[in-house]
């Protein structure tokens, strides 16, 4: 899957942080960050703020604003920082910023 947004083009993208057996996660307490990478050279473009959904509601849901970056190929991957101080890293999503 990659993700593809226009030059100019408000770009959200929603996600949900579910454990390996697919059981959404309640994220309160937790620390996110998002990175997005320029590509091939995987150079740090820009770490996004992340906005979490309500963990009552709608548990393992956030919301990463990657609006404004330039025409090309980028990676962006999130961080997470439980309460218990163990890190985990999603997987690469590509996403392409093509001409309007």
């Amino acid at each position: 899957m990659t993700l593809r947004v226009t030059v100019g083009e408000t770009m959200k993208w929603s996600g949900t942080w579910r454990t390996s057996d697919g059981v959404a996660v309640d994220l309160t307490g937790y620390s996110l960050v998002a990175e997005v990478r320029s590509m091939p050279s995987r150079t740090l473009v820009v770490s996004p703020a992340i906005v979490l959904g309500n963990q009552v509601s709608a548990p393992g849901t956030y919301t990463v604003d990657v609006t404004g970056l330039d025409e090309g190929a980028y990676e962006l991957r999130i961080g997470i920082t439980e309460p218990d101080a163990d890190f985990f890293r999603s997987s690469a999503i590509p996403l392409q910023v093509v001409p309007p």
